[in-house]
């Protein structure tokens, strides 16, 4: 996978510390071919960071974002991986909290998903709450698909309308996307128990929704204008085999 991730200085070095982990774990997995990092000018990549090949930082082109200077956004995105990511390579959009586990699921998530079959398909993902390495849990919010960290598909999409909002830390942002992607057609698919993505935000309480001047509001005028939900507890195998259809709620 390319994963595409906008990595940022936080002023909590404790926090600092959990973006860091999930940044060396996401470098350390074998299913993840490259990291492009899309970066404000002034941020500092850590020095363990900075010769690795796997990693490709990127300064974010402000004429191009959206309500909050700097903040990647997902049209943003959409425009950067169609210039700079070979067509048919498998993407993977996360928040900077998150990292994947290492498992054959994600490195054969190509053939076992995405060419099953000519659909286009999106992974739209609820995470687990990393506590510690032997230890994870999913609280109600995942449970009722209302909130992704996470977004797998190919790259050659179709134009994703009404999308210039950001990528985390944006209100609305999840439900919103997922529905801009089923409203072209995209099937919405939210197999966590298969393919596992962990949440790392031990230091703050992965509840606790924090708002900054840096938070965008522009994805709650976009929910205003279409969600979309997707439970995970579905029987994603059969639903990929076309056999039953999957239940969103709008």
């Amino acid at each position: 996978m390319n994963l595409i991730i906008q990595y940022y200085n936080d002023k909590n070095p404790e926090r600092q510390k959990e973006y860091d982990f999930c940044l060396e774990t996401n470098l350390n997995n074998p299913a993840i071919k490259e990291i492009h990092n899309i970066i404000e000018k002034d941020t500092i990549i850590p020095e363990k960071f900075q010769k690795c090949e796997k990693l490709k930082n990127k300064t974010i082109d402000y004429n191009k974002t959206g309500s909050i200077p700097g903040r990647l956004t997902f049209k943003y995105v959409f425009e950067y991986i169609k210039n700079n990511i070979k067509k048919d390579e498998i993407i993977c959009l996360a928040n900077l909290d998150i990292f994947f586990e290492h498992s054959s699921a994600w490195l054969k998530i190509k053939s076992d998903f995405f060419d099953v079959d000519k659909r286009d398909k999106v992974m739209c993902l609820s995470r687990y709450e990393y506590i510690d390495k032997n230890n994870y849990k999913i609280d109600n919010r995942q449970l009722l698909g209302s909130s992704f960290d996470s977004w797998i598909f190919l790259n050659n999409l179709k134009q994703i309308k009404d999308c210039n909002f950001a990528v985390g830390n944006a209100p609305g942002c999840d439900s919103s996307i997922a529905k801009r992607f089923y409203d072209e057609n995209y099937m919405i698919f939210n197999w966590f128990k298969k393919y596992k993505s962990f949440h790392y935000d031990i230091c703050r309480g992965y509840l606790n929704y924090i708002l900054t001047d840096k938070t965008d509001n522009e994805a709650k005028k976009a929910l205003l204008r279409g969600r979309l939900n997707c439970p995970p507890k579905q029987d994603w195998e059969n639903i990929l085999l076309g056999k039953t259809s999957p239940k969103y709620n709008t």
